[in-house]
């Protein structure tokens, strides 16, 4: 079964590069240019095994809106990993409920472990 990961960010860039790297690796990659009301409906339309989101979107916080993800019942269970070149957040992001973080620029290899390893935790 192919898994789903939703990649949410404001750069075009990321969201293609991330997309494209992990489109290689066999995942399905919804990605999303962040707009926070629909953002509940499609991770819960499209089921993702995996959330990857940026810290800084625009006018948004991401870990406020991980934080607020996290408190949806129905959702909750998804592991969410915040992505940023803000290397302090990796401090405190399980303060905001998410399950992992990647710093930006990613190490491809580093991306595609953390997530295998996230999503494993999940299925097994």
């Amino acid at each position: 079964m192919c898994k789903t990961i939703l990649v949410v960010d404001d750069d075009e860039g990321i969201l293609n590069s991330m997309k494209a790297i992990l489109e290689l690796e066999g995942y399905k990659v919804i990605t999303q240019n962040h707009n926070g009301k629909q953002l509940s409906e499609l991770i819960s339309s499209s089921s993702p095994q995996l959330i990857l989101l940026d810290v800084l979107i625009a006018d948004h916080d991401g870990r406020i809106i991980c934080k607020k993800l996290k408190t949806d019942k129905t959702i909750s269970n998804i592991p969410i990993i915040l992505v940023s070149a803000h290397i302090q957040t990796a401090d405190n992001y399980s303060d905001y409920g998410a399950d992992g973080f990647i710093a930006k620029p990613f190490d491809v290899d580093e991306l595609l472990y953390t997530i295998e390893n996230k999503i494993n935790q999940i299925t097994s």
